[in-house]
């Protein structure tokens, strides 16, 4: 399973979650997220993960910024995938082609697909707080999830942590998760005893299912 440590702040921050078993760190560029970072605070953060023996894969995280700031900042930072995270037109994943994909806001029971997408991941499924892009810390709909996750490589985002990922992972079954609140001390601070707990989870569904 992927795992997804999203809204990393520092060098240290994003090796350590590496370390312990991300298979992806995300970038927030968001300004009016507590996790936005500068182009050089994530380039410092890309260099050092560069350097890690599993380098994972680095996604940039952006909301309604246009498609060629976008483009500019995948190349500057060296990253690899760009998440969608606001109301950006179809036009924008079709300008990423591969390296784009949409974070879907469910309403309950919606089952809504992006007219376009990738295969790894296909999309995320994040909780649909209004007037909020993402980090809420509110559950998404895990039925409406499971249905997509039969036919889609998906991210499931939105309240997961320690307490709730095994319940998450065996409702859902998805190709990933994705975290951010849920293994943090305060907002931006990723939490090193939240993320061994959540790895520890994930396992033990693993060895018994």
């Amino acid at each position: 399973m992927k795992i997804k440590i999203c809204g990393v702040t520092t060098p240290e921050m994003a090796v350590m979650s590496t370390e312990l078993g991300a298979t992806h760190i995300g970038l927030n560029f968001y300004p009016p997220s507590p996790r936005c970072l500068t182009t050089a605070q994530a380039q410092d953060i890309a260099a050092a993960l560069r350097q890690c023996p599993q380098k994972p894969v680095i996604v940039g995280v952006f909301v309604n910024m246009p498609v060629t700031d976008i483009q500019t900042l995948l190349e500057t930072v060296d990253m690899d995938l760009a998440q969608l995270n606001g109301d950006e037109p179809d036009s924008d994943l079709l300008t990423l082609g591969d390296r784009g994909f949409r974070a879907l806001r469910l309403r309950p029971g919606e089952e809504t697909v992006p007219l376009m997408t990738r295969d790894t991941p296909a999309f995320l499924i994040d909780s649909r707080v209004k007037g909020e892009y993402g980090g809420t810390g509110h559950t998404a709909d895990w039925d409406a999830a499971a249905t997509l996750a039969a036919n889609y490589n998906l991210f499931l985002a939105g309240g997961i942590t320690p307490l709730n990922v095994a319940e998450a992972v065996e409702k859902v079954r998805p190709w990933g998760i994705d975290l951010a609140s849920g293994v943090e001390s305060t907002p931006g601070v990723k939490d090193p005893a939240k993320i061994k707990a959540l790895m520890s989870e994930i396992q033990r569904v693993a060895n018994t299912n």
